[in-house]
């Protein structure tokens, strides 16, 4: 997805500080620039209450590793459902 985007993904990264005048961040001591930047600040993972055989078909998504695994099972289906709304 970063390769796709052109842009530089940190997962589960506390910053520090940020200079939006600057268009600079901080994570500890270490500055970092920035042309764009978006927030991603997580949530909760809703799990749906299904159960049979296609309970282990389902993806919660909610972090660049459940996409991954999504993205995996889903290649050379067809078709696939998408509910909710959010990060997809």
């Amino acid at each position: 997805m970063a390769e796709q985007l052109k842009a530089q993904v940190r997962t589960h990264t506390r910053i520090s500080g940020i200079d939006p005048g600057h268009k600079r961040l901080w994570i500890g001591e270490e500055a970092v620039t920035y042309r764009d930047l978006v927030l991603a600040w997580g949530a909760e993972t809703v799990r749906v209450p299904v159960e049979g055989d296609a309970a282990e078909l389902i993806f919660p998504i909610n972090d660049l590793e459940d996409y991954a695994r999504f993205r995996a099972a889903a290649a050379g289906k067809r078709r696939v459902l998408l509910l909710g709304a959010g990060l997809i």
